[in-house]
């Protein structure tokens, strides 16, 4: 427990569930069933998921840290439902940090299991969605709603091409150190090129979840020796970002946004 911020639960017993509910939302009725949960010693893990009924999903915390990362994620959903993204969560019930609950209503679905998306047209559906998805949460106004409910730090780059030079050749095959100096010199004339404008410059294949990084730090070029994937396309796409692969030496296909390459 906690005398100020989010109070936790004392155990993660359908008991003490049942409890914090009829604090929470005594209006809600229904058998409290826990969802299975693998026991851990780390605070951080000490959260899980019940039933209430079958029309409703409570999050709860038994720990200080377990309710820290909750207390954000009830947070950010009670700000992205206020944009566009709300289409993509789950009806919120009821929420409340003391006690710290979330209590969202039952949404159907089919599992993504294996075999799911064996048919090509149920395949690209789901692509499409999912790609609207990713776009519309990185919109400028939904991002700034969730970034401010979450008070999550700025992106800072992990380290740019003079820091590689300097030390990654303490942990690489001496035979490969040139190679790799040379690719940096490659992204040092691509950056120096597009003076002015933010590139990300990638050594292998450009999956979606590059794409979702560089448009939360606001680039909206990215480059790939490799291929990019299908959906990393499509998420780019409706971005508005312009994506580059199979760069060689002076060559490079462009898939998305081509009119920001001159």
């Amino acid at each position: 427990m906690s005398n100020q911020g989010p109070c936790w639960l004392e155990g993660p017993s359908a008991g003490h569930v049942r409890d914090a509910v009829r604090r929470v939302a005594p209006y809600l009725s229904g058998e409290v069933r826990l969802n299975d949960m693998l026991p851990s010693s780390n605070p951080f893990w000490q959260r899980g998921t019940a039933w209430l009924g079958m029309q409703h999903v409570v999050k709860f915390a038994w720990s200080e840290a377990a309710a820290a990362e909750l207390d954000r994620e009830r947070r950010v959903l009670l700000a992205l439902a206020q944009t566009p993204f709300r289409r993509w969560l789950p009806p919120i019930e009821a929420t409340a940090e003391r006690p710290l609950l979330i209590i969202t209503r039952r949404v159907e679905g089919t599992p993504w299991a294996e075999g799911v998306l064996d048919d090509r047209g149920t395949a690209n559906a789901f692509a499409d969605d999912l790609a609207d998805a990713f776009a519309t949460l990185h919109q400028p106004a939904v991002l700034a709603a969730a970034t401010r409910a979450a008070d999550l730090p700025e992106p800072t780059p992990q380290a740019d091409t003079r820091a590689i030079r300097e030390r990654l050749h303490r942990f690489v095959d001496p035979a490969h150190v040139r190679q790799i100096r040379r690719w940096c010199d490659w992204v040092d004339a691509v950056q120096a090129d597009r003076a002015g404008e933010r590139v990300l410059v990638v050594s292998g294949r450009l999956g979606f979840e590059i794409v979702q990084k560089a448009l939360r730090a606001g680039v909206p070029l990215l480059a790939a020796v490799g291929a990019p994937s299908t959906l990393a396309l499509r998420l780019a796409a409706r971005a508005g970002m312009t994506v580059a692969g199979f760069l060689r030496d002076a060559r490079c296909n462009v898939y998305t946004t081509p009119e920001r390459i001159g």
